[in-house]
């Protein structure tokens, strides 16, 4: 076994081939009224694949046990524990909110880390480098370290009756209401390997495999075709004031401009709503005077845009439902009020459902293809003291998901949804979002913009496909913008105002016939910049994709000044022989191996984009260099290669020898 433990004075430690991972490890319990206790550990049990932890010290808690269980590479921690009852004179319960820590220490020297959190918004992750690992911020999710020449990776996981977290020197679990004695579910997932990004597979393989993670993986998800096309959205156009008359002016713009969409989806303000709170399932005639059905219909047959989707949120709306309203007089018993006033869908999957299931079938009437289902997260703050917060949580996605799945087939955004909880109870459903909003009106929000979904997606891509956002094609960061969006591996699609689109950036997205290379995974942080937070350490930020055995690299300026870098083989994970590589923006081709090393610099927004094609026998089969991602485009051309020169020689696939095309 990799993985074995000792107790010394009542703290546990963890020890990966002999040497000490985490040690001064012991639980404290809070329970109602009583505030906590503290428990150490008192005895090992050994078994084949497994330790049983028991920890003791107090009268209030009857049962407190740690399974830790080896599976692969991967360490699975399962928790049972217990308050007393009827042993004593009074009954305790665990406070509903951390009900349960348990505290750690990192005992090798760290030499580098990054996290990410949910401190700056409880519905989006962002990360954060070089933390202090005694002083987590609340809903941190999960946690990257280098030692040396290993890597770790521990991530948080839940069971309908513990949400769990990391805070401060713990890793915290909260049942989420009370009257609650008993506990039992996996709490923490953690693997040790070579480069940064295995101990990430080995924790979701072996989690799924086990049945730690419930739900299924990205790729047993069907991502919808529909956002394989170039998309519109009203939300930075409108905000909470589209109308149809707006969206027809747009669509003759862009028409006139020969962009082609795939969809188009109405965003926050269609529906009727009264002081934040959805009133009607029916939309806002004041917006829409023909109706929705009208709208939708010249969309498609008008303009030619195949797909229409809409808003929604996960609660209603952003402070639930009106309670004077037709929705709650018709759905009265499909919804929840909480102790804050709020009426919302019910934490259970029938009634959920229901509500979900009304709403859908009238706009699947309208013509609604798809939609996008927002403000998720807070979800699980609303029913807190109402249930268990997790099992509350499950049923809602299944609730929603159920219905999205019997009317649109599936094809659904989910967006401020990366609380923990969320992200491991959605059972089908493929789209999430990756990161806060776009926000272009926000000073240098395009460099937290593209540091959230970056770093972001090592983890968030094990389990969804993953929304990069809308952007604009007019602003100062269209040009990096554009070319994140083309390597993300998520949907594409703008968000213009009336008469702010610009062609530049968007005709290398896209096929002739609309369509956008689909890459093969989501775009994440080369080897070199796993753990550095680059725009404070005057560093390019570089990232990857694939598409087979093709690749694409980006490089992104994000530092007030000028920055130096460059670009080797050894930094991007799975790339190792000889490729044919070509930077898009100056249309430079060379031979790359594993010594080469491209230098170059970098001013603030500014981007370099390379495609990586292998060479075989002295061919490179390259793809369309007119798209970003000619590594990924359905034009392909062959290159032969001097065996003394650089020289790149253009010859017709046809003059290939059959069998090196069949192989190709």
């Amino acid at each position: 076994m990799r993985f074995a433990f000792q107790i010394q004075d009542g703290k546990l430690e963890l020890l990966y081939r002999g040497e000490s991972l985490l040690g001064e490890m012991y639980l404290t319990v809070a329970t109602q009224r009583d505030g906590t206790c503290e428990l150490y550990g008192q005895e090992l049990e050994i078994q084949e694949n497994s330790t049983v932890v028991r920890f003791g010290g107090s009268d209030r808690v009857t049962k407190a046990e740690l399974r830790f269980t080896e599976c692969g590479a991967s360490l699975q921690c399962r928790a049972a524990i217990s308050t007393a009852r009827e042993q004593t004179r009074v009954n305790y319960y665990f406070a509903a909110n951390d009900s349960i820590r348990l505290h750690f220490r990192v005992v090798p020297k760290v030499s580098d880390n990054f996290i990410t959190d949910a401190s700056t918004k409880l519905w989006f992750q962002t990360p954060s480098f070089s933390r202090d690992l005694t002083r987590l911020p609340p809903q941190t999710q999960d946690i990257h370290i280098r030692l040396n020449t290993v890597h770790v990776h521990l991530f948080p996981l839940v069971s309908d009756d513990l949400r769990t977290e990391f805070k401060g020197d713990a890793l915290v679990a909260s049942v989420g209401c009370g009257g609650v004695s008993e506990a039992e579910g996996y709490i923490l997932t953690l693997a040790v390997g070579g480069d940064p990004y295995q101990p990430i597979r080995d924790n979701f393989t072996a989690g799924r495999k086990t049945g730690a993670i419930a739900v299924p993986l990205r790729y047993e998800r069907e991502k919808p075709v529909i956002f394989s096309g170039l998309g519109w959205c009203t939300w930075d156009a409108f905000y909470q004031e589209p109308s149809s008359d707006k969206i027809f002016r747009k669509l003759e713009e862009l028409k006139r401009l020969g962009i082609h969409l795939n969809y188009v989806l109405i965003d926050d303000g269609w529906s009727q709503v009264r002081d934040m709170r959805l009133w009607s399932f029916r939309e806002d005639l004041q917006k829409f005077p023909d109706g929705l059905s009208a709208c939708i219909a010249r969309i498609k047959q008008e303009y030619g845009i195949p797909y229409v989707g809409v808003w929604q949120a996960f609660n209603g709306y952003w402070k639930g439902i009106h309670p004077d309203g037709p929705v709650a007089k018709e759905m009265g018993s499909a919804l929840l009020q909480c102790p804050n006033g709020l009426l919302i869908p019910a934490p259970e999957q029938a009634r959920n459902y229901a509500f979900w299931n009304h709403w859908h079938r009238y706009l699947q009437a309208q013509g609604v293809d798809f939609v996008k289902v927002d403000n998720q997260t807070t979800y699980s703050y609303y029913i807190d003291d109402i249930c268990r917060n997790v099992a509350g949580v499950r049923q809602a996605h299944e609730g929603l998901e159920r219905s999205v799945f019997e009317h649109f087939g599936g094809k659904m955004i989910n967006c401020m949804g990366m609380g923990v909880a969320d992200q491991l109870t959605r059972p089908r459903s493929a789209l999430n979002r990756n990161s806060n909003d776009f926000l272009p009106k926000l000073q240098d929000g395009f460099v937290r913009h593209i540091q959230a979904n970056i770093y972001n997606a090592p983890v968030h891509s094990q389990l969804m496909y993953c929304d990069y956002d809308m952007w604009w094609s007019r602003h100062e960061s269209a040009k990096p913008s554009s070319v994140l969006r083309a390597i993300s591996g998520g949907p594409v699609y703008i968000s213009d105002p009336i008469g702010e689109t610009d062609r530049t950036y968007l005709t290398p997205l896209c096929e002739p016939d609309g369509s956008v290379p689909q890459l093969d995974s989501q775009a994440m942080p080369t080897y070199d910049c796993f753990y550095r937070d680059c725009p404070r350490d005057c560093y390019p930020l570089k990232v990857f994709n694939r598409c087979g055995e093709n690749f694409a690299v980006a490089a992104f300026g994000l530092s007030d000044e000028t920055v130096q870098g460059s670009l080797r083989l050894a930094d991007i994970p799975g790339a190792s022989g000889e490729y044919l590589i070509c930077e898009y923006f100056s249309g430079i081709k060379q031979r790359m191996g594993r010594e080469t090393e491209i230098r170059f610099q970098l001013d603030k927004y500014e981007v370099l984009l390379w495609n990586l094609y292998p060479i075989r026998d002295g061919i490179a089969l390259v793809g369309d260099p007119s798209l970003y991602m000619g590594c990924a485009s359905q034009k392909q051309e062959s290159y032969t290669m001097s065996e003394t020169t650089l020289e790149v020689l253009k010859i017709p696939r046809d003059s290939l020898e059959p069998s090196l095309t069949k192989s190709m």
